[in-house]
């Protein structure tokens, strides 16, 4: 894996994200310290995105840009939103880094790879608005991506103003904590690095994958693919938390995370993606198709899937199919036992 030096706007995006589901990182930081035993190197490493959101604090976001809107209807954090499909796909973190290249990007190819990556499509669109109006998703979604495909510029452009703010604000922040990438260092030179990424982020990474950690996303991960001509460039952005501190060492649950476990396999759909995985790997527009459902709705229920450690990835091509993760299925039973067996 091949480490990413840190980037402002990297950074600059984490703070927006949070701002945009409104994340209160001390509530954060209380849930996860009730949970884990690293308490004061987590607190250490969750000081950065705390500092840069209480710099950030008097920033408002414009609510009605539509890049602001989530892809599911179910605005939980850690769903996906439009605004990283625009960030993702367009700022090119293993190129020049110019926050600019997010609008002529856009304009180039007239939305097409955005629209690609929102619906996780592996064929090119060849009429971003005719494909819009005719896809199958909910009318807010459909709404808000006709709105972007008809005043992309103003909307591009309130985007980047907030991401320019956010940068002056935590820039001080940012370098005062420098110290703090040193983690990724760390981890990426352990032996079993790779196989705890896959747990981590619940994807594997070839040896020439970028990796780069940024100190705001902090307790959040994201691998995104997106084709650059005939070359699909894939970059794991992970929390520094990630790089530090292992959620998916297998403990005893308490109440709420046996109750979060069992609302997963209770959930209808999220049973029913499990049973088809239970099967073999598969990719979510396959998924979507065999479940009647939309692939927005597929990636909201596979990201809550993920983040309890029922699913991951892997890369074939081009295409990331999704796989069972058995031993969370055994382990949440294992667990339902302790909690109705006798002493």
């Amino acid at each position: 894996m091949k480490k990413l030096n840190p980037d402002l706007y990297v950074e600059a995006f984490g703070v927006v994200f949070r701002k945009v589901v409104k994340d209160d990182c001390r509530k954060t930081l209380a849930s996860i310290l009730s949970k884990q035993q690293e308490k004061e190197l987590i607190e250490t490493l969750f000081q950065p995105a705390i500092e840069m959101m209480d710099a950030c604090a008097k920033i408002t976001l414009h609510e009605e840009n539509p890049f602001y809107l989530p892809l599911d209807d179910d605005d939980e954090k850690g769903n996906e939103y439009l605004l990283h499909s625009l960030f993702y796909v367009y700022y090119d973190i293993t190129g020049s880094r110019d926050l600019s290249s997010i609008l002529t990007g856009f304009e180039k190819d007239r939305g097409k790879a955005f629209l690609e990556a929102v619906f996780s499509l592996n064929e090119e669109i060849q009429d971003p608005i005719h494909y819009v109006l005719y896809c199958e998703c909910r009318s807010e979604l459909k709404v808000a991506l006709l709105t972007i495909l008809q005043d992309h510029e103003r909307w591009i452009k309130d985007f980047l103003a907030t991401m320019e703010e956010v940068a002056v604000k935590i820039a001080p922040i940012m370098d005062a904590h420098r110290h703090l990438y040193a983690y990724l260092d760390q981890f990426l030179h352990t032996k079993e690095a790779y196989d705890r990424l896959i747990k981590r982020i619940g994807f594997p990474l070839a040896e020439d994958m970028p990796v780069i950690a940024s100190l705001s996303a902090c307790n959040m991960a994201n691998v995104q693919g997106t084709q650059r001509g005939d070359r699909l460039d894939i970059v794991c952005y992970i929390g520094i938390l990630l790089c530090a501190v292992d959620f998916f060492i297998p403990s005893d649950f308490d109440e709420e995370q046996m109750s979060e476990h069992l609302k997963m396999l209770a959930d209808p759909t999220k049973f029913a993606i499990l049973m088809i995985l239970k099967e073999g790997p598969a990719y979510q527009s396959e998924l979507a198709r065999r479940l009647s459902l939309t692939t927005a709705t597929i990636s909201h229920h596979l990201g809550q899937l993920y983040q309890n450690g029922f699913v991951g990835s892997m890369l074939q091509g081009k295409m990331v199919y999704y796989v069972l993760q058995q031993d969370m299925i055994d382990h949440t039973i294992d667990q339902l036992k302790r909690y109705f067996t006798k002493q």
